[in-house]
């Protein structure tokens, strides 16, 4: 299990497309709370969906990246991670302004300033942390956005990562990053409980990215034990069990709670996962596919829903089950545009990069 060409890619043949669905409909759920104060004070650690999309993360992209043995096939690596991501996020900044001043949240002139550039701006670089006054005003719009920080941060240090599990080996490379993810952890605490809350765009980068990493890391190993992970009620159960141990027992024990949170959770989460990838019935492929492909615009989207609702004086049940409808719809509506201008994208890359190859060559 060393040689890192064992770590195959986990293809769209099973369920985890539809399963991130669900994972993102439980993220949309998480923060629909806020409709529901007594069972988010009740249940303070709810659905753990964010940190289940970055196990995703590791478990999905590290064997696409393993695969890459050449430059082209890096930069097609991040041309096509660039067309998946970027225009859903351009088209909700770009919704944004236009959402709140026909919902009266904001007037024309409050949105149409030299603000509006670098918000909307953000979405092309795949960093959403600025926002505008008039949304800053209102709690903000980005705020579920920041596991993408993550994500950026993931891309950047796969080309390392895949060199040194082939010069060392991939469990050597799980070390490295392990002690990362630690040392990111427990820098995460020691800032918001000694310094507090910073603007700084590297103790940002600190905060919402190297935290997390052991999410990164567990659905890493996941991915490298996909057919070697027994499967069966009782793990699943004893998984379970475990990570909400871990929630409602951790908090009374901050000193290790609050440091380690991630390092705690991340192998029986990413366990579960893998789990609910292989355990739903195969039946459902197709389908999950095709539905699947809604998680990211869902996840994207519903932080502008939310507080379209939230200012409409909708309360309770009634508001989360029109957050849920408004937002899958809205995604629907979405990847109706962004999934054949990814397309686009794409093969306009592709045609880029191989003329400049056989530049090259003639050379």
């Amino acid at each position: 299990m060393n040689d890192p060409a064992h770590i195959r890619p986990i293809g769209r043949d099973n369920t985890i497309t539809f399963l991130r669905l669900v994972i993102a409909v439980g993220v949309v759920l998480e923060h629909c709370m806020i409709f529901i104060p007594s069972v988010q004070r009740a249940l303070p650690f709810w659905i753990q969906g964010r940190m289940f999309f970055l196990i995703v993360t590791g478990m999905l992209l590290y064997p696409l990246a393993n695969r890459l043995t050449t430059r082209t096939g890096w930069v097609r690596f991040y041309t096509a991670r660039w067309a998946r991501l970027a225009p859903p996020l351009v088209i909700f900044f770009a919704l944004v302004p236009v959402v709140f001043v026909l919902f009266r949240l904001a007037t024309v002139d409050s949105v149409l300033d030299w603000h509006l550039v670098p918000f909307i701006a953000q979405g092309f670089v795949l960093l959403p942390r600025y926002e505008l006054p008039t949304t800053a005003a209102l709690g903000g719009v980005t705020d579920h956005l920041w596991t993408l920080v993550v994500d950026v941060t993931f891309f950047v240090l796969l080309p390392f990562l895949v060199a040194f599990a082939r010069r060392f080996g991939f469990w050597w490379m799980i070390a490295g990053l392990s002690v990362v993810a630690v040392a990111g952890s427990v820098s995460m605490w020691c800032i918001s409980v000694y310094v507090g809350p910073s603007a700084d765009l590297a103790v940002e980068l600190l905060h919402h990215s190297f935290a997390y990493y052991a999410y990164v890391v567990g659905g890493m190993m996941a991915a490298a034990l996909w057919h070697r992970v027994p499967l069966g009620p009782v793990p699943v159960i004893a998984a379970a069990v475990v990570s909400v141990t871990i929630l409602m027992v951790g908090p009374l024990v901050p000193v290790v709670y609050g440091p380690l949170k991630p390092v705690l959770l991340a192998v029986p989460l990413a366990y579960l996962v893998v789990a609910g990838a292989r355990l739903l019935p195969r039946g459902l492929e197709r389908f999950a596919i095709r539905i699947g492909d809604l998680s990211y615009p869902v996840y994207v989207l519903q932080g502008l829903v939310i507080i379209v609702v939230r200012f409409s004086g909708v309360d309770g049940l009634p508001a989360i089950g029109i957050v849920l409808v408004s937002t899958v719809a809205l995604a629907w509506l979405v990847t109706r545009v962004t999934t054949p201008l990814a397309v686009k994208i794409r093969t306009v890359g592709d045609a880029v990069i191989d003329r400049r190859a056989r530049l090259g060559v003639a050379a």
